[in-house]
């Protein structure tokens, strides 16, 4: 991969909350409405440490495994939220419209497994873009739109996501949907003419509708220590499960985590 990306890579991945490529109603709004606390500069209201299991749709390609940070918190408009750096444009009684950066977890390198030999590697990234939060008393939608900002898929994704929360938000599970276009899916798993072989077929990907299902629960363990856990379910579109690299439609993602809530 690039070293820039990686860098930048690295930088958001330290101020994500959690893994969920849809991840929707965050440990911040469960614990602490932070859009209502204009009294300091800084607020930080949860962190602590998980690890993160993720499903790879590629062929013979080893499941990820990692620890990942778990950390919310605002800094006057800017916020670190759900896997999200974001600056707040504009609060409304019952959401926000808000610029985002937020890591794409996608890719692959050629030597990850045998069938990807021969293949150029695929690079993750971060893209940009636009949130809009809106909140009812019988469930929150979010709107994201974004596009790639480092040159790689050089396409657009749009998110659709409902959630609603359990128990003072200690129980959320969330449904969603996602569009990605013809750029984004065919380079992360589109095969070009130099790189087909027997078996691996010359592949063009299209746009594509993935399907997304998950619950998030915070149990408290102690004082102000909670167990977190988020498994979400993900099934991908016709034109990715069509790819001669796939040979996964239905995709697992679990975080398990212990952070600590500043009351």
């Amino acid at each position: 991969m690039k070293i820039p990306i990686i860098i930048c890579f690295m930088v958001l991945s330290f101020f994500s909350l959690l893994v969920s490529p849809c991840a929707g109603t965050s440990l911040h709004a469960r614990f602490k409405d932070f859009t209502d606390a204009h009294e300091e500069d800084l607020d930080i209201t949860v962190t602590g440490l998980g690890v993160r299991y993720a499903e790879s749709p590629y062929i013979d390609k080893d499941h990820d495994v990692c620890p990942v940070p778990l950390i919310v918190g605002r800094y006057k408009n800017f916020f670190m939220d759900g896997r999200k750096l974001g600056y707040v444009l504009k609060r409304f009684p019952s959401g926000d419209l808000s610029l985002v950066g937020v890591p794409r977890f996608n890719g692959y390198d050629h030597d990850d497994s045998p069938f990807l030999d021969g293949m150029d590697d695929r690079d993750s990234g971060i893209d940009g873009g636009i949130r809009c939060l809106w909140s009812h008393r019988f469930f929150s939608l979010e709107l994201v739109g974004v596009s790639d900002l480092f040159n790689n898929h050089q396409g657009q994704e749009m998110k659709v996501l409902v959630s609603h929360q359990f128990y003072q938000g200690f129980l959320t599970p969330r449904v969603g949907v996602s569009w990605l276009n013809e750029d984004i899916v065919d380079y992360y798993y589109g095969v070009r003419g130099e790189e087909s072989r027997p078996g691996r077929p010359a592949y063009e990907g299209g746009p594509a509708v993935n399907f997304t299902a998950g619950i998030q629960m915070a149990l408290p363990v102690r004082a102000s220590w909670v167990l977190v856990t988020d498994v979400q379910f993900e099934e991908l579109g016709s034109k990715i499960e069509k790819s001669p690299l796939v040979d996964k439609q239905r995709l697992w993602t679990t975080v398990v985590g212990l952070v600590f809530h500043f009351q």
